[in-house]
């Protein structure tokens, strides 16, 4: 089976579609690249949601972008007007934070394993497992002891059928490996 490199990780030939969304993704954390974070981030999508549900198709596509371009300035920590409604909220911003600092832009990362799941509600889901190098301890994030990391293990959820965004993210703790 042949390996494309691309940028600082590597893609298989012919990959899934939850696959290629967290692949867009971590490479979004790790270049900064807010308008494709927005893009692929499943709160954002659901706030989409909304404005569909609450707007003629017409308006759609102005609002949407409208929302999108305001969830950036959020997410850069850029100033926003109190009138703005569809807050991406304090959470959506730490959690994108945490990202930053695990995916930095020196790591070099890898999709190591994607797996189907089901909830109890009977939602599908698929879990895609990245693996994260850091290059050198100063460029390296610290485990909850304050030791710096040399490899973690990142979970990435997308729920499936439609497999357009990343649901959530954790650590692996188990897969930190310290320096």
């Amino acid at each position: 089976m042949a390996l494309f490199l691309l940028g600082q990780h590597i893609a298989l030939p012919q990959t899934s579609p939850a696959r290629l969304v967290v692949s867009r993704y971590v490479a979004a954390i790790q270049h900064r690249d807010y308008k494709t974070i927005v893009e692929l981030d499943q709160d954002i999508k659901l706030n989409e949601s909304v404005i569909q549900s609450e707007n003629p198709k017409l308006l759609w596509p102005k609002l949407i972008a409208e929302y999108r371009e305001r969830a950036v300035r959020e997410l850069k920590g850029e100033d926003v007007k109190t009138t703005d409604t569809g807050d991406i909220g304090d959470y959506t911003r730490k959690e994108v934070d945490e990202q930053f600092s695990l995916v930095s832009p020196e790591c070099k990362w890898a999709i190591a394993e994607t797996r189907p799941g089901t909830d109890l509600a009977g939602h599908r889901f698929t879990e895609v497992f990245v693996t994260v190098a850091y290059p050198t301890r100063e460029a390296s994030p610290r485990n909850s002891e304050g030791q710096p990391l040399k490899r973690a293990i990142l979970k990435f959820t997308v729920m499936a059928p439609d497999n357009s965004a990343v649901m959530n993210y954790e650590r692996v703790l188990a897969g930190d490996v310290p320096w």
